[in-house]
């Protein structure tokens, strides 16, 4: 017991100096040039796969979509990591999604919205969700794939 609860205090605090460390980072990709480009940034025991989704306009504010996917090596297993980074005009985080899967990031921007694949349990085909934003960033994200989960 007393082992996974070291494990996890160091994970967290990897964790959390490698976000504090990536508002200046993930400002780099916001760009025309990575605009749905995967890029990949390896960093010691932590590989991180960064998409720039692009832009959206709520009201009178621009912000900007990134997803993240993180591999961390903890002790002797990997643990992933999948965000959506919600940043302010300014390339500052403001939000930040944390989802369970990679395959639960957004895809895309369309229409101001961020579009989802998904795996249709009953159809057993493949459809994409759309998430409309409402004026403003919300507090928890809620997808509707097959069962209701909010992030």
């Amino acid at each position: 017991m007393k082992n996974i609860i070291l494990q996890l205090v160091f994970f967290f605090s990897v964790i959390n100096v490698f976000s504090q460390n990536n508002e200046t980072e993930y400002s780099k990709f916001i760009n025309s040039k990575y605009l749905s480009k995967s890029q990949t940034i390896k960093r010691n025991d932590i590989s991180e796969k960064i998409l720039y989704l692009g832009e959206i306009h709520l009201k009178d504010s621009l912000f900007y979509i990134i997803t993240s996917f993180k591999r961390v090596k903890a002790a002797i297993d990997y643990h992933g990591h999948s965000s959506i980074y919600i940043l302010d005009r300014n390339k500052k985080i403001i939000k930040e999604y944390v989802l369970d899967l990679p395959e639960q990031l957004p895809f895309k921007i369309e229409d101001n919205n961020l579009c989802f694949k998904y795996l249709d349990e009953k159809t057993k085909t493949n459809k994409i969700f759309i998430y409309k934003f409402e004026n403003k960033i919300p507090e928890l994200l809620c997808l509707n794939f097959s069962t209701e989960e909010c992030f």
